[in-house]
């Protein structure tokens, strides 16, 4: 092999970027703000799980476990695509999952596509969970729910844009 097929690009800037507001607005910064006490992600956690009975729905099932699945899959998805981990045809097999296409320069365009969609379908969990753990006063939420879903379309910025491509990637 003669080189990389992909290097770090201008996609890396969004989703790096997005990448740290994800993780602060996860686990550093309050994401509602009850009787003058903060209330971060972890006690919304905490409550979901300690709360009786199957009530809660999704806002529950959310503050449990999904949201920590859809943060893991935004970052685990799309990071080492816009850092241009793709150095081969088996890493990008590895990193994207991809079978059926041969990762070209013919078939760029549907591996841009495919991570934009997928960390667009994280968006919409993160936003979906948001709007029910709040759903009766969307005026408390706090900056840590907000940061998150600011991250969460940054990465799928950068996922859209992709990595820069290097004269090694075969024409396809």
């Amino acid at each position: 092999m003669a080189g990389p097929y992909t290097l770090p690009g201008f996609g890396a800037i969004p989703a790096v970027l997005g990448a740290v507001l994800l993780i602060v607005g996860f686990f550093a910064l309050p994401w509602a703000s009850v009787a003058g006490h903060s209330v971060h992600f972890v006690d919304l956690t905490k409550l979901a799980w300690d709360s009786e009975g199957s009530g809660g729905g999704y806002g529950k099932a959310y503050a449990a476990a999904i949201g920590y699945l859809a943060l893991l899959a935004q970052l685990v998805n799309p990071l080492p695509w816009t850092l241009g981990s793709f150095r081969g045809p088996k890493s990008a097999l590895v990193f994207s999952g991809i079978r059926r296409k041969e990762f070209n320069r013919a078939n760029y365009w549907w591996y841009r596509t495919s991570f934009a969609v997928r960390s667009a379908l994280m968006v919409i969990l993160h936003a979906v969970g948001v709007i029910a753990l709040f759903k009766d006063d969307l005026g408390a939420t706090g900056a840590g729910a907000w940061l998150v879903l600011g991250g969460s379309i940054l990465v799928t910025a950068g996922a859209a844009i992709g990595p820069r491509i290097t004269a090694h990637m075969p024409r396809g």
